[in-house]
């Protein structure tokens, strides 16, 4: 049973495949334009010149007289239902095979349609069929359909081609000088955005400023120096608040700023890679900041005198007064007691030291041996 089934399944198909070789049109061949206009009425003539080719086979070296009064169906399709084309297979006009190779091209070709369509971005696929009554009499297909994908693209460019504006400097404005009271200010940096808008969140704007040196041009400065500070940002406002650690209050600092719009692989927007023109400023800050004063200690003498038992001799006590230093600079007060006795008795002679206060810690210098002493407040 499976042998007989085989056999009848393999005698079925290949009465198929002959039936599907006995149109009397094959090799149906169509050449257009992947993306051609959208009015379809340029079609026929240019660069997007559509051209339908097809083929019979010969009867006696002889055009098969059904074949010769064929007709010829061309349609536009979407999604499977036609959108352009006026004819039907039972209206399309006639083919007009003549030889064995039939071809049909530019206005000739649109005359097929016999319809000036313009057709919506989107894809399409433009079919031809060819039809005709056979020896019997009977009316049906006589060639495959064959049809071409198209697509039509709308009015708006891909981004790669748009023509895209870069960045122009806003402010400060070429040539500004800030000075102190500037300085104590928030400053800014303001630009232009890229127009028309690029794609979200592709767009990042470098930030470069550099140092002009003496007798050194912008631009010379731009090719020549390292910049003093390069910042990405990806914003959607142009502005950008230069942190405090960039300003410098040195007298007559004159730097050079510039923009560059690029993608986020590196593609400039615009011309001259993306980049603004070059605009400069001076920090002039005139006031010269001093070290604060300091207040020298002062020795109050207290005039009570100390005598010795044999009171041969009399010193007097000295009260001495630090005062701190502002904003927790460090300094160091050195004192120096010297000995003035000039009796004769060597036991009496008191001995000469120092006492050195730095900060808060107190040192003794007795016979030249550092030692740290007790103090009170």
């Amino acid at each position: 049973m499976k042998r007989i089934f085989l056999f009848l399944l393999v005698c079925t198909l290949a009465s198929l495949a002959g039936y599907a070789q006995q149109y009397p049109i094959t090799g149906i061949t169509i050449s257009l334009p992947s993306n051609p206009p959208a009015n379809i009425a340029n079609w026929g003539t240019g660069a997007s010149t559509i051209v339908i080719t097809a083929q019979t086979r010969l009867v006696q070296a002889q055009i098969d007289g059904h074949v010769a009064e064929s007709q010829v169906l061309v349609t536009i399709e979407k999604g499977g239902s036609k959108v352009c084309g006026s004819y039907t297979s039972a209206t399309a006009p006639m083919s007009g095979f003549s030889s064995a190779v039939k071809t049909y091209a530019g206005s000739n070709a649109m005359t097929l349609l016999a319809q000036d369509c313009s057709l919506p971005p989107g894809d399409y696929q433009l079919c031809v069929q060819f039809f005709g009554n056979d020896s019997t009499g009977g009316f049906g297909a006589f060639s495959e359909k064959k049809c071409k994908l198209f697509s039509i693209r709308g009015n708006e460019q891909p981004p790669e081609v748009l023509k895209y504006t870069g960045p122009t400097l806003v402010s400060p404005v070429n040539g500004t000088v800030f000075k102190c009271e500037d300085l104590k200010k928030p400053l800014s940096l303001r630009w232009t955005p890229v127009v028309p808008p690029p794609p979200v969140n592709d767009v990042v704007y470098t930030i470069r400023i550099y140092e002009v040196y003496n007798n050194q041009q912008p631009a010379q400065a731009v090719n020549a120096n390292l910049p003093v500070l390069e910042k990405e940002v990806r914003i959607t406002q142009t502005i950008w608040q230069i942190p405090n650690e960039y300003i410098t209050l040195q007298e007559n600092k004159s730097f050079v700023w510039s923009i560059q719009a690029t993608n986020r692989e590196g593609k400039g927007y615009g011309e001259n890679d993306g980049k603004s023109e070059l605009w400069s400023f001076m920090m002039n800050c005139e006031k010269k900041i001093q070290d604060p004063p300091i207040n020298k200690p002062k020795i109050t003498d207290k005039k009570d005198s100390i005598k010795s038992k044999e009171d041969s001799f009399s010193c007097k006590k000295f009260k001495v007064d630090f005062k701190r230093i502002p904003n927790g600079d460090s300094i160091l007060f050195k004192i120096k007691i010297l000995n003035n006795y000039k009796g004769n008795d060597l036991s009496y002679k008191p001995k000469s030291f120092k006492i050195r206060i730095k900060n808060d810690l107190v040192i003794g210098m007795i016979d030249r041996k550092e030692t740290i002493l007790s103090r009170t407040p």
